[in-house]
């Protein structure tokens, strides 16, 4: 009877060790995938490029800008194995990604977020760090990636980029990206001015052959669609570190766009739409750091869109 009964406990303790074993490796099973998947020039050396911790992969992207270099940080992202933005939005495995900057919440869009890591230079990115499920003291669900800039406190300097450009096809489209940072010792400055102006033309045509009852109905028109639009991107932030973790940071965020387009429809079908908009944004995030772990952050934002059609 004793046998009987050890043997019957130790059969149930190897069905417990298995069943612990299989959901350890289900619980890991992505980042696993994740790790495996990575290119080996990544996870190799003294100094790899990422690697994995508390349940994140953490880049170093100084070095993975060596391997693959980019314009500005919103492009150094998509340098990330696994993120795209093949959508117009960053995406990681396909799916739906929050963008965080340093750690902290904020009021902007994912959009307006995006708007300033195109005018930040990827020379100011320090590290990103991608999690699967964001912890919650970022006050975000599901994936996230941490965008981590480089921490100059403490030091002497100054460095800046200027970015233009030109599109030309029917018209011409212009651009221009200005960054600015600045850092004296305890106090810090940052600046960011963007710029976009240019119209863009474009033509379609629809030929069609309807049944209507024992006939067909030929249909056919052309549309011509001709846009106008500025914008203004522009940011300014200031720091002051009082010590180590002790840090107050204010930061204005702004936004003016105007766009106008005008649509005309001709042939089996005649029509014409005039569209105007315009976009006003105002932000301000403000975040004071305490030495002992506490954090107080606001944001202020005022977004406003009126649009004007006329058919």
């Amino acid at each position: 009877m004793d046998n009987k009964v050890f043997l019957l406990g130790l059969f149930l303790l190897s069905v417990a060790n298995v069943k612990a074993q299989t959901q350890t490796q289900n619980d890991s099973l992505t980042m696993e995938n994740m790790m495996h998947n990575l290119p080996e020039i990544m996870v190799k050396g003294s100094r790899p490029i990422v690697k994995a911790e508390r349940g994140m992969l953490s880049y170093n992207m100084p070095l993975l800008m060596k391997q693959l270099p980019a314009d500005n940080a919103y492009e150094a992202l998509t340098r990330i194995p696994g993120v795209s933005d093949a959508d117009g939005g960053i995406k990681f495995s396909g799916n739906e990604v929050t963008l965080i900057i340093n750690g902290q919440a904020t009021t902007l869009t994912q959009e307006q977020l995006a708007d300033r890591l195109k005018a930040m230079p990827a020379a100011q990115l320090a590290k990103a760090e991608v999690m699967l499920a964001a912890p919650a003291r970022y006050h975000v669900r599901g994936m996230a990636i941490n965008i981590v800039t480089k921490d100059y406190a403490g030091t002497n300097q100054l460095s800046g980029q200027i970015i233009g450009g030109l599109q030309q096809s029917k018209y011409a489209k212009g651009f221009g990206d200005f960054y600015l940072s600045m850092q004296r010792g305890k106090f810090g400055l940052d600046a960011q001015y963007q710029y976009i102006d240019g119209n863009s033309y474009g033509e379609s045509s629809r030929i069609a052959n309807h049944p209507l009852g024992n006939k067909r109905v030929n249909y056919n028109d052309e549309t011509s669609q001709k846009s106008f639009g500025i914008a203004h991107n522009y940011r300014l932030g200031m720091n002051y570190a009082f010590s180590k973790n002790h840090r107050l940071e204010v930061a204005y965020t702004g936004k003016w766009d105007k766009s106008c387009s005008n649509s005309n429809t001709a042939g089996s079908s005649e029509s014409g739409m005039h569209n105007d908009s315009h976009e006003y944004l105002h932000n301000v995030d403000v975040n004071y750091s305490l030495p002992f772990g506490l954090n107080i952050s606001g944001s202020y934002t005022n977004y406003r869109t009126p649009p004007t059609t006329k058919t």
